[in-house]
């Protein structure tokens, strides 16, 4: 397994179907799940203000520096943070 995790994830196309505590629930199962890992890069790719609120939101709810989580309104900037 590697000590690094960069994940990526664009939701360009999802339509938002979550509350502020059911975000929360996946938030601390992403941070339990990946506790494994040196470090964990999330980056998501969003289109609309709905979308960057909830990213907020989710990016937000990181208690410590693992997870490091941002949003991006392009594929090639999310990367270009990812490989950073």
């Amino acid at each position: 397994m590697p000590e690094d995790l960069r994940l990526l994830y664009d939701t360009r196309s999802a339509r938002v179907m979550i509350d502020k505590e059911q975000l929360k629930i996946v938030s601390d199962i992403a941070i339990e799940t990946f506790s494994s890992y040196k470090s964990v890069r999330s980056a998501f790719v969003v289109k609309n203000a709905i979308e960057q609120g909830y990213s907020k939101l989710f990016v937000g709810f990181a208690t410590n520096d693992k997870p490091e989580r941002n949003t991006f309104n392009s594929i090639e900037e999310a990367l270009q943070w990812l490989s950073a």
